[in-house]
């Protein structure tokens, strides 16, 4: 991979995660008045915590071309900005009920993991609104070609592919967890999104001939 960009990459991934940090110390000063809010503030907890694990994995895989690893990664990732983007849809009391059920499924080793509060990934990116469908309907599908045994994989038998993908899902792991990252901070109102998204677009500016718009021809 290019030095330009596993540097320029590591420098964006890790300025997301001081983001995810500070969102974390911000979640674990707000009051808990009951069971209730530490189920659900525990909850929210868990996407800029594990959402930045799997980020800094995503990179670490891409980066020692194990492709098909970080672009199943970066296909959870996205569910996970999904998950966040249905929970900041709801009203504070729909949110308590997602975060009962997220604990139930995490608990309980014969649950439907497929499902939360009900709902598929579909229907939640649809109940999240339209900019969340349209990325259901792109990035994920396009990702979930990777993780679900198809066709497309075969496309990882070609040496050049290979690298740029290990690019694509780099970029697409941070375009995730920067999502996530500013949907939590409109949940607990922190302002850090002008940080995330100017992090974003200055990466994907810098790079949108060379991965973002390259083609991969079959």
């Amino acid at each position: 991979m290019v030095n330009s960009f596993i540097e320029d990459s590591k420098d964006a991934k890790n300025s997301l995660l001081l983001n995810g940090k500070y969102l974390t110390d911000c979640i674990d000063k707000l009051d808990r008045n009951d069971d209730q809010d530490i189920e659900y503030y525990s909850h929210l907890k868990d996407f800029p915590v594990n959402s930045g694990q799997l980020c800094d994995d995503i990179y670490q895989a891409a980066n020692n071309d194990v492709i098909l690893l970080a672009l199943i990664g970066a296909r959870v990732l996205f569910e996970d900005l999904i998950n966040i983007s249905y929970i900041e849809s709801l009203d504070s009391s729909k949110r308590m009920e997602v975060s009962n059920d997220w604990f139930r499924i995490s608990n309980d080793q014969n649950a439907n993991k497929s499902k939360l509060n009900s709902k598929t990934v579909k229907e939640r990116a649809e109940i999240a609104g339209t900019d969340i469908l349209s990325i259901y309907n792109t990035e994920y599908a396009e990702l979930c070609n990777y993780s679900h045994s198809t066709a497309q994989r075969a496309i990882l038998n070609i040496p050049e592919h290979r690298a740029i993908l290990a690019q694509k899902t780099i970029l697409l792991s941070l375009q995730a967890y920067a999502g996530i990252l500013s949907t939590i901070s409109k949940i607990i109102d922190k302002t850090v999104n002008d940080r995330i998204e100017g992090t974003i677009s200055q990466i994907f500016s810098k790079y949108k001939e060379t991965v973002v718009e390259a083609k991969l021809q079959t």
